[in-house]
């Protein structure tokens, strides 16, 4: 991890120096308008011409969000990625055997793989409890690690595909620069990976569902999929998003008349 983006992540887990809070369900984000401002056209424009009680208390609230979604958004204005932590269960015999404490909870006592509440340990050079996660971490796996992982199977790609879409929805709603390009570049690779599963079909929904036609992002992708992989037309949960959004029959059936 760089000098600069450790200090940035500091800053955001200590919220030391905040100007500016973003709420988002229970969720609250210190965060600092030198940096959220400057990459989001929204919260530049939501910060220069508030009113009222929010101008007066620095604070945004995003009342319609997921607060999953916003704490992706969150990390990413300040580290220009986001990690999709997978759940507890995915894990297996097959993890990196250097860190045999994940996951843990350090802020439970008596759980177990907990490691007691203040820690301070070091569990990798990903993640430090009490610096990165307030020593409120929870099930903690290190997203980072887990990447090493040598066989990640098409299911745990799967489960981030509609994730990935998301992101890629707050990018372009929040206007955060490069956000909506990582988002593609992920929506692609786990597309690769995982199309024959029944994810892609929810995630292709969503996509088609929350950007505008002109908008050729993630529509793209999904309908390079459909174009590559003709199996997956078969599928009833393919064909109940057809029947939803006949105009993507029409391109597929347009492109086969014009080959």
């Amino acid at each position: 991890m760089s000098k600069v983006r450790e200090q940035l992540l500091a800053l955001l887990s200590s919220g030391k120096y905040s100007d500016l809070v973003i709420t988002c369900g229970s969720d609250t984000h210190n965060v600092h308008k030198a940096i959220v401002c400057t990459r989001s056209g929204f919260f530049e424009r939501a910060e220069t011409f508030a009113v009222g009680r929010e101008a007066a208390e620095s604070k945004i609230d995003l009342p319609e969000d997921e607060p999953a979604i916003i704490r992706l958004l969150v990390q990413f204005l300040y580290e220009c990625a986001y990690d999709i932590h997978p759940p507890v269960r995915s894990l297996s015999s097959s993890a990196p055997q250097v860190q045999p404490w994940f996951p843990h909870s350090c802020h439970t006592r008596g759980a177990q793989y907990s490691l007691h509440f203040p820690c301070k340990k070091e569990l990798c050079e990903h993640h430090i409890c009490g610096t990165h996660c307030r020593s409120k971490c929870s099930d903690f796996t290190c997203s980072v690690c887990d990447d090493l992982r040598p066989h990640r199977s098409a299911a745990e790609y799967a489960s981030r595909l509609l994730v990935h879409a998301k992101m890629y929805e707050v990018g372009d709603k929040y206007q955060v620069t490069g956000l909506k390009e990582l988002a593609r570049e992920n929506f692609q690779a786990a597309c690769a990976v995982s199309w024959d599963d029944e994810q892609f079909a929810v995630a292709a929904r969503h996509v088609f569902t929350s950007t505008p036609e002109s908008d050729g992002g993630l529509r793209g992708v999904v309908m390079e999929v459909l174009r590559a992989r003709r199996g997956v037309l078969t599928k009833p949960c393919v064909g109940a998003f057809l029947r939803q959004h006949p105009g993507v029959m029409y391109e597929l059936l347009a492109g086969n008349a014009g080959m």
